[in-house]
C-alpha cells in the first residue's frame, strides 16, 4: 500500500504486522454530501466500533492547522467523536501527531494495543 508521508507507513506497518485490516484514505460520506477521506479506517468487528485514524504531520504550519480544525469540526458535526471523549455514534476519531519533525513507534504501537488489542 502507498502511503504519502513516513510516519502513515510507520502506522501502517504497526497495524499490518498485528493483523489489522485497515483502509487507506477510504471515502467517507456524510449524510450532507460532503466526503472526507481519513488516513486509516479500521471497524473492529469485535466491539462494532468504526476508528477513523488521522495522522497530523504538520500542525506546526498556520493553514495546515486550519484545514485540520476544520475537519475535525466536520468529523464531530457527523457524530465521529474523540478516542479521549469514547467516540461517537458514528465512530471514534484517533489523531497521532509529530512532534517536532519526529513520531514515536512505541507510544503509536501502545495506542494501537489499547484500542485493537
Amino acid at each position: 500500500i502507498a502511503v504519502r508521508s513516513k510516519s502513515e507507513v510507520i502506522i501502517a506497518d504497526l497495524l499490518y504486522a498485528k493483523g489489522i485490516d485497515f483502509q487507506y484514505e477510504q471515502a467517507l460520506h456524510a449524510a450532507d454530501g460532503t466526503t472526507r477521506y481519513p488516513d486509516f479506517t479500521i471497524t473492529d468487528d469485535a466491539s462494532g466500533t468504526t476508528y477513523y485514524w488521522e495522522h497530523l504531520g504538520m500542525l506546526h504550519l498556520a493553514s495546515y492547522k486550519r484545514r485540520w480544525e476544520a475537519k475535525q469540526n466536520w468529523y464531530r458535526a457527523n457524530g465521529i467523536l474523540p478516542h479521549d471523549e469514547g467516540g461517537g455514534p458514528s465512530g471514534t476519531l484517533v489523531t497521532t501527531q509529530d512532534i517536532e519533525g519526529s513520531i514515536s513507534s512505541a507510544d503509536i504501537e501502545a495506542l494501537v494495543d489499547e484500542l485493537l488489542g
